[in-house]
């Protein structure tokens, strides 16, 4: 008989493991904003090789992040089922759901403006990543569905506070643009409107209800996170809405750092990029408080680039999805 496992080891067992991106970012520090305690702050960049950020390793992680991203979970187990029934026809199946993510990623971004965007694909590997909490939903998936149009959040995950009660269903959220500034509007301005339209908070959770993203081999799982859904049930007391949002921005002092020795520019850049932290941070406590979202909960994860517009170019060359218009 097999022994139960807990709530937060179903959750870990659910997340992919992505070691691998430890190589690819560098994290300089998650910060609390002064004045709003349901908000956390959280920076990294890339990491550099020969004095210069690894735009390409970064773009080919995530290439490597799309049937995770797009494919449900169900899907993705019988094709390992088929792969280890038939290992002759491994290569084929794993081409073939490539494919497959590659085509739903394009087809999501044919069909609604804001979708099939890489700061989508970042968000779910740093939810995955920094905090454990596995993808809930296959947003991609559902939205190039013709039955089940969706327009909602970037995306849902789930994950389990500290406290190891507390049941964390994360709306994301994820913004790629040159202007810091401009970005926190957009993120705050999506937010809103999703906080302010009921029909569309209770349209997203009637999706975790009816899709979750988990397999056949997930039963004890999806009833217990049933429960917490439950607007009736106790265990619906004990669960809390965090807004998960990747801002991506452009940030100058990449092109001055290409004057120094490439032994220099780490240091260098880490000594500019944290006064560039607490400016952000400050930058985010007025955006907060001039929007009155002080009991709203926030997850943010903020990545600066050379320049946001050369990695979407270079996200959708790598990928073959097509040009970045």
């Amino acid at each position: 008989m097999d022994t139960p496992i807990s709530l937060e080891e179903a959750l870990d067992l659910l997340a992919g493991k992505h070691d691998k991106f430890n190589a690819r970012v560098r994290t300089v520090s998650s910060i609390p904003v002064d004045g709003f305690p349901r908000v956390k702050a959280s920076f990294y960049y890339l990491a550099f090789q020969d004095g210069l950020p690894t735009i390409e390793q970064f773009v080919k992680y995530l290439k490597h992040q799309l049937v995770a991203f797009c494919i449900p979970r169900r899907d993705r187990m019988r094709v390992r089922a088929q792969m280890q029934a038939d290992p002759d026809e491994a290569e084929r199946l794993v081409l073939e759901q490539f494919e497959k993510a590659r085509d739903l990623f394009i087809k999501a971004k044919e069909q609604q403006k804001k979708a099939g965007e890489p700061g989508e694909l970042i968000l779910f590997v740093l939810l995955e990543w920094a905090l454990r909490a596995p993808q809930l939903i296959s947003k991609m998936y559902l939205k190039t569905s013709r039955e089940m149009p969706v327009h909602g959040t970037d995306g849902i995950h789930v994950g389990l506070h500290d406290d190891g009660m507390t049941l964390l269903l994360y709306w994301g959220e994820s913004k790629l643009y040159a202007d810091l500034s401009d970005a926190l509007d957009a993120v705050f301005e999506s937010v809103g409107d999703f906080i302010k339209d009921d029909g569309k908070r209770n349209r997203e959770i009637d999706i975790v209800r009816d899709h979750m993203n988990l397999g056949e081999d997930q039963q004890a799982l999806r009833d217990t996170l049933l429960d917490y859904l439950d607007p009736y049930s106790e265990k619906g007391n004990q669960r809390r809405h965090v807004f998960a949002c990747f801002v991506g921005f452009d940030y100058a002092r990449y092109e001055q750092l290409r004057k120094l020795h490439p032994d220099q520019v780490e240091d260098e850049f880490r000594k500019f990029f944290e006064k560039r932290v607490a400016e952000a941070v400050e930058l985010l406590r007025r955006r907060l408080g001039a929007v009155g979202m002080e009991v709203v909960n926030f997850e943010f994860f903020l990545i600066p680039f050379p320049s946001v517009n050369a990695f979407r170019t270079a996200f959708f060359k790598h990928t073959g999805i097509g040009d970045a218009g």
